[in-house]
């Protein structure tokens, strides 16, 4: 990259290091820990200590060379990198260069989320001409890879985030989640749309874009119309439980009180081909965008973007398809409304893979 300069009298590695460009997930700055990779040598990125991949340089054994520059693993540990590749500036000793911090594997998620790749040949939408006017034109969006969290986010885990004081009290009172015990593992609800976003900041994740949302639900196939495929959810049966969706209108489930546990196991049906539960029912799903009225029109209503649908008896089959959408008010808030959070894959070039 640059040419090598002469270390001066103060030693730069003293000086702050700035990040340019990063291919990598960042290391976990709350209780999640996003051990998702393995270095060169097979070791993951904690057991090897952000470990280098093996030829990247030969002067890792300490934390400076012997000209007093840098070395890979304290560069990757001062970028706050697990792992993947980043171009940094400067090394201590007044050189641009790029630094490894090893491979990251997507198949190798963080802690209780699933990878779905990147597409750019998704078709979104409806082409159905029954189809809600909400859900058309049909259309290509380019989606980049990203993780996504397996469950809805629990109660437990949001009170967890409130106790951090990184996250405000969700509503109480009917059927609302937060502060019953016996529902730590259902998914947290009656949250608004801000709480939303200040939970998934707390554990460095944002809530997902709409076009990902619906990628994840439909398992990247655009003719897929329930996460699980095309057969109605009235018509699901689990030989392992009697909550194979978590949803009133199926008759295995009955007369739903209140929203189901997202730790069911193999009961619940309501799962995509990359293993992401209740995309379709138990509660529905704040995310990132704004609505509009239609894909043609732009997003600038106020309201936020809800998808997927809910516990609640009065929601139809077709609203618990992987096209259907919903909005509300960002402080809006409902018995039958949560969230997931999701983590981009990102590429050297600042997009996504």
């Amino acid at each position: 990259m640059s040419t090598q300069h002469s270390p001066p009298a103060t030693p730069r590695h003293l000086l702050p290091i700035r990040l340019f460009l990063v291919t990598a997930a960042l290391a976990a700055t709350s209780a999640t820990a996003f051990v998702a990779c393995t270095t060169g040598d097979g070791r993951t990125a904690a057991d090897a200590g952000y470990g280098d991949d093996a030829g990247d340089l030969a002067a890792d054994a300490g934390a400076f060379d012997a000209q007093g520059c840098r070395d890979n693993v304290s560069l990757c540990k001062a970028a706050n990198l697990v792992c993947g590749t980043a171009l940094l500036f400067d090394d201590g000793c007044g050189r641009d260069r790029e630094v490894n911090c090893g491979h990251c594997i997507p198949g190798s998620a963080p802690v209780g989320m699933s990878v779905m790749a990147g597409s750019t040949v998704f078709r979104m939408g409806n082409a159905l001409p029954t189809g809600s006017p909400t859900e058309k034109p049909q259309h290509v969006e380019t989606i980049g890879g990203f993780w996504i969290d397996i469950h809805e986010v629990s109660t437990s885990a949001y009170t967890a985030c409130v106790a951090a004081k990184a996250c405000t009290p969700a509503r109480t009172g009917g059927t609302c989640n937060y502060g019953i015990r016996t529902r730590s593992t259902h998914p947290i609800n009656c949250v608004d749309w801000y709480q939303a976003n200040a939970y998934c900041s707390y554990r460095g994740l944002r809530l997902p874009t709409e076009p990902e949302w619906e990628y994840a639900a439909r398992g990247g196939v655009a003719g897929r119309a329930y996460p699980w495929g095309n057969q109605s959810p009235v018509g699901l049966r689990s030989d392992a439980g009697d909550l194979p969706v978590c949803w009133s209108g199926n008759p295995d489930a009955g007369a739903l009180k209140s929203t189901c546990p997202t730790d069911r196991g193999a009961e619940n049906l309501d799962k995509s081909s990359t293993g992401v539960f209740d995309l379709a029912a138990n509660v529905r799903e704040w995310t990132l965008d704004g609505w509009s009225p239609n894909y043609a029109s732009p997003r600038a209503s106020v309201f936020r973007v809800q998808r997927g649908g809910g516990w609640f008896a009065d929601v139809t089959a077709e609203s618990l398809n992987g096209l259907h959408r919903s909005s509300n008010l960002p402080t809006g808030t409902a018995a039958d409304v949560g969230f997931r959070c999701l983590l981009p894959l990102v590429a050297r070039d600042g997009g996504t893979l």
